[in-house]
């Protein structure tokens, strides 16, 4: 499943070349990258769940803005990874990832499929003999919301995403 992210990423890196125009003389762009202090309140502990500490970057790169928080929780053999990032200021970037969303498939190993949770439109993978999942959501048409589970059934998978207040996220600025 992580080759999906990865191959999605490598294809939206290909896009941001010098010759891309600045994000930032772009009146349409949502604003600046918020600062990971701001993400890594929606990472909250959860009964029962073994809790990492919370963690965060905000990086600037040549022109490439992003800010990320990241939690992981384990119980038993199950484990979830949160991450939220924050890609305002690379459109590009963002783009990129989010065009391989446009179709689904299932065998007999899992599924991929376009989701709409809470209004917010994303990906959905499941490998059955593994009891992995994977959810990506577009919040706010600026933040991707990563959940990757391990040992939790796809039910289980979609209550963890709706833990993260979706709505506050969308209006986070």
């Amino acid at each position: 499943m992580k080759s999906l992210f990865l191959t999605a990423l490598a294809a939206a890196i290909v896009f941001i070349t010098p010759a891309t125009p600045s994000l930032a003389a772009d009146p349409a762009k949502p604003g600046a990258v918020v600062h990971f202090s701001k993400l890594t309140p929606f990472l909250v502990d959860e009964a029962g769940w073994e809790a990492e500490k919370a963690r965060g970057e905000t990086v600037d790169a040549a022109g490439f803005k992003m800010t990320s928080a990241e939690r992981n929780y384990n119980r038993d053999d199950k484990s979830v990874r949160v991450q939220i990032l924050d890609y305002s200021e690379s459109a590009p970037m963002l783009e990129g990832i989010t065009a391989g969303w446009a179709f689904s498939r299932e065998t007999s190993e899992g599924y991929q499929k376009v989701v709409t949770i809470e209004g917010c439109k994303g990906m959905e993978q499941y490998e059955n003999a593994d009891k992995r999942g994977e959810v990506f959501l577009l919040v706010g048409g600026r933040f991707l919301l990563q959940m990757e589970t391990t040992g939790l059934t796809p039910e289980e998978l979609r209550a963890w995403v709706k833990k993260i207040d979706l709505k506050k996220l969308s209006a986070l600025k």
